[in-house]
């Protein structure tokens, strides 16, 4: 794979790059006026390859230009042939490639549609013993009836009584259940074992499994909508596509992290697990277990179990109602098992009786929950910057704070305004933490900044204004007036309108000839800002920055 990139790097850099695969995107010219069935073609040269859209390393992205009233209903790709380079098996295409569609023209749309109006940019990889990037923007052709007849014709959806598509959905079931074994789920269906376990015995253990499947068929229900409705728009999406959005999986850190917090006693929702063998004891809700199915279809989906490979992408082949019912093989499968102790008496009988050994199982959990927000956050610190990465552990150790703060003051023995106000910060807390974590942190261009050397800044400040910021990571105060004031939009254009040059003293790391400019400006410590004169004079700005304490230091230059 790296070889890959190295030789794509070189051909770009030669601008050796010429468009190697023909494209072309046809339709009859006597198309229904309602629906446009279209045939996307790549001609892929000999010994040469394209990849999947699907593909994690170089996909083939299409990207559509569509007039007003003009969407695209249905994409459907071949299935990716099984290549072989070099003892390196993968899979791909080559040849002639055939993507067939539809688009569905509404009342809305303009009365007549150019070849113009209909483009599609396709962008790709193609490879051969080198790979190169090719990109080409296609206008749609109408052809006669002579040439789209001798096309080959699009595979029809199977019917729904159908052996394979019964072979399909068994294929799903079986999947959703092996999902029960999947590192990602453990941990929420461990919660489900617990309440197993606390109501083993009681008619809120069927209410209970109700609302989990309840909420494992909507979630896998409206997963399978938006998967078929991006695809059919056009965009290549493929399972766990939510998790590709950092604020997805930032969202779901918070509900795990929270988990563990809760798992581990640092607040309570409902009675106490500590509470587990004594009366009024109830640890769940049906809007608990709901939330649990929600849950697990969402953390569900970045594994692949066996079988499910097969079924899921059958499903986002086929017509929406096909991949409805595989998505609900899938929900049941998962949820299936709890479902079928909860309701089966016989089976609810060999639970173990509740009792002290709960408290230490609930820890167990506790450290199964940590563990999940670990892994995502292996999965987020590959999607967001270092800067981003240490705002979201900022925003953990608010809803640490958070959580403590319900835990000692909404407790049920507490008088109903101390819990109401406790409540009311720590919902604050948690809502801020989430905004802090995913806000896009604005920033200067790093060119903008130039290291630190005492002749650099002597010759900066001959012919224009100088800021040097005496900074370090672990400086607190640094990172704050960066996030604040340093690094945004408008100090930038500051900088810019005044002709002010940048030069950054980072004293993470000892540095001498830091510490001796500190010294000359009577300093010892960090954070330090010296705005530097072309006349020879200079200012210190406050330690706390603001926007205005800038602008008026800055008010007197031309």
């Amino acid at each position: 794979m790296r070889l890959r990139w190295f030789a794509l790097l070189i051909l770009c850099s030669f601008g050796l790059v010429a468009n190697t695969v023909k494209v072309q995107l046809l339709a009859h010219e006597n198309h229904p006026k309602q629906k446009i069935p279209f045939v996307l073609i790549f001609e892929v040269p000999q010994d040469s390859h394209i990849y999947g859209p699907d593909d994690l390393d170089s996909p083939t992205i299409l990207t559509w230009k569509l007039p007003k009233g003009v969407v695209i209903e249905r994409l459907q790709w071949p299935a990716l042939q099984n290549l072989k380079q070099q003892d390196h098996t993968f899979k791909g295409y080559e040849g002639k490639v055939y993507v067939h569609g539809a688009m569905v023209v509404e009342d809305n749309a303009p009365s007549k549609l150019s070849c113009q109006d209909i483009q599609v940019e396709t962008s790709y990889i193609v490879c051969n013993n080198l790979c190169a990037p090719e990109k080409t923007v296609q206008a749609i052709q109408f052809v006669e009836s002579k040439l789209w007849n001798s096309l080959p014709k699009p595979h029809k959806p199977l019917g729904l009584f159908t052996f394979n598509m019964l072979l399909m959905f068994i294929f799903a079931l079986i999947g959703g259940v092996l999902l029960n074994l999947m590192p990602c789920v453990l941990p929420i269906l461990s919660l489900k074992v617990m309440t197993m376990t606390q109501h083993a015995h009681s008619k809120k253990l069927k209410t209970s499994a109700l609302f989990f499947t309840a909420g494992t068929l909507l979630s896998f229900w409206v997963l399978a909508g938006l998967l078929l409705a991006f695809r059919a728009a056009g965009h290549q999406v493929g399972w766990g596509f939510q998790l590709q959005s950092p604020a997805v999986v930032t969202a779901l850190i918070f509900v795990f992290y929270g988990f563990a917090l809760n798992l581990f006693g640092v607040f309570e929702i409902g009675t106490s697990f500590t509470k587990l063998g004594g009366r009024g004891s109830d640890s769940t809700s049906p809007m608990g277990s709901f939330f649990h199915g929600v849950l697990a279809c969402i953390v569900a989906t970045p594994c692949s179990a066996p079988f499910m490979g097969a079924s899921v992408g059958f499903a986002l082949t086929q017509g929406a109602l096909h991949g409805f019912i595989i998505f609900t093989g899938l929900a049941l499968g998962l949820s299936g098992p709890y479902l079928l102790v909860c309701l089966n008496p016989k089976i609810a009988k060999f639970l173990p009786k509740p009792g002290a050994w709960m408290n230490t199982f609930k820890i167990i959990l506790g450290f199964g929950m940590a563990a999940s927000v670990v892994w995502l956050m292996h999965v987020l610190a590959e999607q967001i910057t270092v800067s981003e990465f240490l705002n979201v552990l900022v925003a953990l150790l608010i809803i640490s704070i958070a959580a403590w703060i319900y835990g000692t003051f909404a407790a049920i023995q507490r008088v109903f305004y101390v819990r109401l106000f406790a409540a009311l910060i720590s919902a604050i807390l948690v809502v801020g933490a989430y905004v802090y974590a995913t806000t896009p942190i604005e920033r200067i261009a790093n060119e903008r900044w130039q290291p630190y050397s005492l002749s650099l800044v002597e010759d900066l400040r001959k012919t224009s204004p100088v800021l040097i910021d005496f900074t370090a990571k672990w400086c607190i105060t640094c990172q704050v007036n960066k996030r604040l004031v340093l690094n945004t939009k408008k100090a930038h254009q500051l900088f810019q309108d005044k002709q002010v040059q940048l030069v950054k003293a980072d004293w993470t790391n000892y540095d001498s000839s830091i510490t001796k400019a500190l010294e000359q400006y009577g300093r010892s410590s960090v954070p330090l800002y010296i705005l530097l004169f072309p006349d020879g004079t200079h200012k210190v700005l406050p330690e706390l920055l603001s926007f205005s304490s800038i602008k008026e230091a800055l008010a007197n230059l031309d």
